[in-house]
């Protein structure tokens, strides 16, 4: 068996941005990917991203730029920081980061207020802060 190569975000041409804002949802479950580049962004029609089961340590700031992002899945990976950023997603209404490294969790997930799914398991997550517990939604802890 040959070993998997890690998947590379494509770099992204400008006559090709067009066509990427049409792109509803994307798909890249267990593709080995380490990072994601800048190119992310250019991705601004993204309602569902799928990056389940790589080896993401870190999320770029343009993956907080993508305004119309109702879903987001981030568990198997390696992150060790949930970025304040995140408070910028505010049409997510299902947010996933179960089996990563993530110890706390930023306040700015309490501007959040279409959440209806928070799964946060296997995590090693202290305690929870105040405004997580304000939100509207289920919590996977």
């Amino acid at each position: 068996m040959q070993p998997l190569t890690p998947y590379q975000f494509p770099h992204v041409e400008p006559k090709e941005v067009n066509e990427l804002e049409e792109v509803k949802y994307l798909y890249l479950r267990v593709k080995n990917i380490t990072s994601i580049g800048s190119d992310i962004r250019w991705y601004r029609g993204l309602r569902k991203l799928d990056l389940s089961g790589n080896f993401l340590r870190s999320l770029p700031p343009e993956l907080f730029s993508l305004s119309k992002l109702n879903e987001l899945y981030l568990s198997g990976n390696q992150i060790k920081v949930l970025p304040p950023e995140i408070g910028c997603l505010t049409q997510l209404v299902g947010l996933f980061l179960s089996q990563n490294q993530i110890k706390e969790l930023p306040n700015e997930l309490g501007q959040l207020n279409n959440l209806k799914e928070l799964d946060i398991r296997a995590n090693p997550i202290l305690q929870l802060p105040p405004v997580v517990e304000l939100l509207n939604c289920e919590i996977c802890v």
